[in-house]
């Protein structure tokens, strides 16, 4: 895993659990989908992109 996977998920976990925190005092599901949808999208471009190394197959690491 490299150091931009590592701190892609940290900041990921972080804004999840802020996100869940804003969501459940606002009573919206809907409004933790909106602020959540950013890391959402990034973690879509990167798996499109074939950018996150800990999930790259066997065939891809030589």
């Amino acid at each position: 895993m490299t150091k931009k996977d590592r701190t892609a998920i940290s900041i990921s976990v972080i804004f999840f659990l802020l996100t869940t925190v804003l969501g459940a005092s606002a009573g919206s599901v809907g409004l933790l989908v909106v602020f959540f949808s950013p890391v959402i999208l990034y973690w879509a471009y990167r798996f499109t992109k074939d950018d996150i190394s800990f999930i790259k197959s066997k065939d891809k690491r030589a």
